[in-house]
């Protein structure tokens, strides 16, 4: 396994196959739109930025609860908007309308979220931005040349840049509920590679390992990409990291609690050894 290998790409380089896409990106990351939750102006270069707020429990556990909150079974929250929204009728009767929580972010929101659609963002809540294109984003640091989006220091981003990664899943924090957002890395690549015309990783990687494709098979469970599924066995030898590789970040939409983590799930992503292959 190759878990010390680069990946032949460098992190600021522009593939080939990107370049055709390249102008035409950066015209939609440049123009403007209007939030419909704030009416504020924002372009595709304000990703990430969470220069928005909204109430989670408005939109996630939404009157589940009818029994009256106690010190046995506090409010979930320190925002009065959202202990309301969490309970039904019932339960806001049973304490006499009286629920807990600060009504200083009664307005926009009590938790930052990126401009736009809140019912679409926390569909999909996150984005991947190739790091060739970092320095058309608020968030990229262009004086930390090592990590484009200064990722140590912010915790809602992740760099995929190493082979061993593909193997990995990200597991996303989403305000109001216990239950992690979680998809495999080779699903982020897939996305990438398809929002940005990339040439499929499948035929760089068959290049750099000199063979057939025969034994390149792998299996996602309850997953529907069956073109980004070879890319997983890129970590397993170093001649197939030096596959051609757009490295990317991975940027929550939402804000996040503690940094996005990468988790080894067997049950989520598993590989068929040569023998098992048909």
């Amino acid at each position: 396994m190759a878990a010390r290998c680069e990946f032949k790409t460098s992190v600021g380089d522009v593939p080939q196959d990107f370049l055709f896409q390249y102008l035409g990106l950066r015209k939609a990351i440049n123009a403007q739109h209007t939030c419909p939750r704030c009416g504020g102006k924002y372009g595709g270069f304000d990703l990430g930025t969470l220069t928005c707020r909204y109430h989670p429990f408005e939109h996630v556990n939404k009157a589940q609860r009818f029994d009256a909150y106690s010190s046995y079974s506090p409010a979930p929250s320190n925002c009065y908007t959202c202990n309301e929204s969490h309970l039904d009728a019932y339960g806001r009767r049973a304490m006499h309308y009286s629920v807990p929580g600060s009504l200083d972010s009664h307005g926009p929101g009590c938790v930052p979220i990126d401009h736009g659609d809140v019912d679409a963002i926390l569909a999909k809540p996150y984005a991947c931005v190739p790091i060739a294109m970092a320095d058309h984003f608020v968030l990229h640091d262009h004086y930390d040349n090592t990590s484009p989006f200064s990722s140590q220091e912010r915790t809602n981003i992740a760099l995929v840049h190493r082979p061993e990664q593909m193997a990995l899943s990200i597991a996303l924090s989403i305000p109001g509920t216990a239950r992690p957002f979680i998809v495999p890395v080779v699903q982020l690549y897939d996305e990438v590679r398809t929002v940005f015309q990339l040439e499929d990783l499948q035929k760089s990687v068959r290049v750099a390992r000199r063979g057939p494709n025969a034994s390149s098979i792998t299996r996602i469970k309850g997953m529907q990409h069956p073109d980004a599924l070879d890319v997983y066995r890129l970590y397993a030898d170093d001649a197939e990291a030096n596959a051609e590789f757009m490295p990317f970040a991975v940027i929550a939409r939402v804000q996040q609690y503690k940094p996005i983590e990468f988790l080894d799930l067997p049950d989520l992503v598993n590989v068929l050894d040569d023998d098992d292959l048909i």
